[in-house]
């Protein structure tokens, strides 16, 4: 028999069902939220942290920082470069980090003989780093005293001959000519270079060097090689020439030389970008006198012929000799 107390129980039950449940359902989320922190009539927020509440178990570890993503590296592009007092080839590939011969090919219109202040030339940035190589020691070669000529409008030349005694040829020679002067104090001092860029086995050349007016007096003057690199075997940047019906006619008194001659050549399919001649003067003691550089106009191919015809001038003491090398550069496809 049903229990009259159960039946009060079942119905109050019933009773408290039906009238909380859809006020629940008529609730919004943080209604809900603030009730159920409701504390003594005090309404808790609850605070959100921006990330996860560190666990007792890893709360003493050290997250290391992210490693950032590296941007690719850009590819190696050529740059222009001004030439500057006391640069030379060998000391601008070797600031740069790149080999000499990189830089003659990126500048083959460029005389490394005669690099002017002011000069661009193009830098051919490289994969290969050069730059903590030693700069290369010049190969020994014979250089004589200097001599030095003034001019009227108080500069003066320096002139030396140098000889390769080496049993290779060797290129981009160059030097310092340097005058002492009377106190002991830093002397003056400007590139010497030579005509040409190669300097053949056993033959001899002209550095040469200008320092413009004014001059103080000075005691003396003294030259030290910078540069003089043994030309590699397999390079064919140079074009043998055939020199054909040459002829020197000393006159003037012994103080003009005027030299004629023809250039070919030798090899089937080659084309010579440029042509050099250079030659030097010197006196019954052998001490340089003059010189003269001459320079082709236009590219020779083979089987043209190309005549040449310059004067060279002493700067005052007789001719006794003059002495000519050539050079002729190969133009690259």
């Amino acid at each position: 028999m049903m229990n009259l107390r159960d039946d009060k129980v079942r119905l109050l039950l019933v009773f408290l069902i039906l009238t909380i449940l859809p006020w629940f359902a008529s609730c919004k989320p943080e209604e809900l939220e603030e009730t159920a922190l409701t504390n003594h009539g005090v309404i808790l927020k609850p605070y959100l942290t921006a990330t996860p509440t560190q666990s007792q178990k890893n709360k003493n570890q050290v997250t290391a920082p992210p490693t950032p993503t590296s941007f690719p590296s850009p590819s190696p592009t050529p740059f222009l470069y001004t030439i500057v007092e006391k640069d030379t080839l060998t000391s601008i590939a070797y600031r740069h980090g790149i080999q000499l011969k990189e830089l003659i090919a990126a500048n083959p219109s460029i005389d490394p003989n005669f690099l002017t202040i002011g000069m661009t030339l193009t830098i051919p940035i490289t994969d290969n780093i050069y730059s903590n190589q030693p700069e290369p020691t010049p190969v020994p070669v014979n250089v004589q005293h200097p001599e030095c000529y003034p001019e009227a409008s108080g500069g003066q030349w320096c002139l030396s001959i140098i000889t390769n005694n080496q049993s290779f040829d060797v290129e981009n020679i160059s030097a310092r000519m340097n005058l002492t002067l009377p106190d002991a104090s830093n002397p003056l001092s400007v590139e010497a270079v030579t005509p040409l860029n190669i300097l053949p086995a056993g033959k001899s050349s002209i550095l040469t060097a200008y320092f413009p007016p004014p001059l103080p007096e000075y005691l003396d003057s003294n030259i030290t090689i910078a540069s003089a690199i043994a030309v590699q075997e397999e390079s064919q940047r140079y074009i043998e020439l055939t020199i054909d019906d040459e002829s020197i006619h000393i006159r003037n008194n012994k103080i003009q030389a005027e030299i004629n001659g023809e250039i070919s050549i030798q090899n089937e399919g080659l084309v010579a970008e440029y042509i050099w001649v250079a030659a030097f003067a010197v006196d019954e003691k052998r001490i340089p006198i003059g010189f003269r550089k001459w320079i082709s106009v236009n590219p020779l191919n083979h089987g043209e012929i190309q005549h040449y015809q310059f004067i060279l001038n002493s700067f005052g003491p007789a001719i006794k000799e003059v002495e000519i090398l050539y050079e002729a550069r190969r133009r690259v496809p």
